[in-house]
């Protein structure tokens, strides 16, 4: 839930701070307060989950040892739905007017095929669910 993540944030937080407060003169460039804090953390978490695709998607499904650790719905075991992110697909507008793509993972990597019709030289898009 959003308040056990929030909960989680502050714990990792005070984490920080203890680790400053034990190692002082590593942790001065290490770990300056001014980048690593509950801010940049949930600034980082945000840009994390708005972004990232499921986590069915971040494991081969062609090797038996991997494919155990997901759950019925493509979440990893411990992780919840930790999920991948995919930088070129963050270039894609949205269009919820079509399906456009659809994933398979083979060999360790996500392929991402364009599931709808397009003219050379068109845009591709991606449908990021319900708004």
């Amino acid at each position: 839930s959003l308040l056990e993540s929030h909960n989680r944030l502050e714990r990792q937080c005070q984490l920080l701070d203890d680790i400053r407060q034990k190692f002082p003169e590593k942790c001065a460039s290490l770990l300056p307060p001014d980048i690593f804090n509950m801010e940049s953390l949930l600034w980082a978490r945000g840009h994390y989950l708005s972004r990232r695709y499921p986590g069915k998607y971040s494991l081969s499904t062609n090797d038996e040892d991997t494919t155990a650790c997901i759950h019925q719905f493509g979440k990893e075991i411990g992780l919840q739905s930790l999920g991948c992110l995919v930088p070129l697909l963050d270039m894609l507008n949205h269009n919820h007017d079509h399906d456009w793509l659809k994933f398979h993972v083979e060999n360790d990597c996500l392929q991402v095929i364009c599931n709808h019709p397009v003219q050379k030289g068109s845009e591709l898009y991606s449908c990021y669910g319900d708004l």
